[in-house]
C-alpha cells in the first residue's frame, strides 16, 4: 500500500513541475522613443532592468510562459505583469527595458517581490519600490530620498548626506553628483530588500 501512495506523489509531483515547465517565448514590444515621455512599470514576481540603448527606439522584452502586454497611450508606456501562473515558479522571470538616450519625464518602477535595476538612464524624476526585493542604481545624478523598512541601504559615492538608522530600517536624503539642472528627483522605497547606490 505504501507503494502506492510513494507511486501517486511522485506522478503528482511530476505533474505540477512539468506544468511549471511550458516553453518559454521572448515577448518583445518595440515603440518610437519620440513618443514616449513617461514609463510605468509594475511587475509581481518578476525583476525589472532599465538599461541605455544606442538605438533609436524603446525595446522591451521578457522570456516568459506568461502573456503580458506594453501600452503606450498619450505619451505614457505602462507594462504591468501580473504574478507568474502556475503553482511552482522556479525561475524568477526579468523585464529588460532598453531605452535611447534622452530625458525622460517620470520613470515609475514597482516590483512586488523581485529586483530593480537602472543603469545610467536620464530623467527628470525616478521612482523604485520593491517589498522584497532589492533596487540598484548605477550611474545616477540628483537629489535622491530612500528608505527602507528592514533592508539596508550602501553607497559607493560622496553623497551629501548620510545614511541614517530610522526605525528597523535605513534613510538617505541627500545629493548625488553636482544637482544641476539635468538631474533627477530620485525617490526609492525598499520594505526588506537592500538599496545600492553606486
Amino acid at each position: 500500500m505504501k507503494k502506492i501512495y510513494k507511486l501517486v506523489f511522485c506522478l503528482c509531483l511530476l505533474t505540477l513541475l512539468t506544468a511549471g515547465c511550458k516553453a518559454e517565448d521572448n515577448i518583445e514590444y518595440t515603440f518610437s522613443s519620440e513618443e514616449v515621455e513617461q514609463i510605468v512599470v509594475h511587475t509581481d514576481g518578476q525583476n525589472i532592468e532599465l538599461v541605455p540603448s544606442e538605438e533609436d527606439d524603446v525595446k522591451i522584452s521578457m522570456a516568459t510562459k506568461d502573456a503580458w502586454q506594453a501600452k503606450l497611450e498619450d505619451g505614457s508606456l505602462s507594462v504591468d505583469i501580473p504574478s507568474p501562473s502556475g503553482i511552482l515558479n522556479l525561475k524568477t522571470q526579468t523585464l529588460h527595458v532598453e531605452l535611447p538616450i534622452k530625458v525622460y519625464r517620470t520613470i515609475n518602477l514597482i516590483a512586488t517581490s523581485g529586483t530593480i535595476k537602472v543603469d545610467d538612464i536620464q530623467t527628470t524624476e525616478l521612482s523604485a519600490e520593491t517589498d522584497s526585493g532589492n533596487i540598484s542604481i548605477k550611474a545616477m545624478e540628483g537629489d535622491v530620498a530612500a528608505k527602507t523598512n528592514s533592508g539596508n541601504i550602501k553607497s559607493s559615492l560622496s553623497i551629501s548626506s548620510a545614511i541614517v538608522p530610522e526605525d528597523a530600517g535605513y534613510a538617505l536624503n541627500g545629493t548625488i553628483g553636482t544637482g544641476n539642472e539635468e538631474s533627477s528627483n530620485m525617490k526609492f522605497n525598499s520594505v526588506s530588500g537592500t538599496i545600492s547606490i553606486d
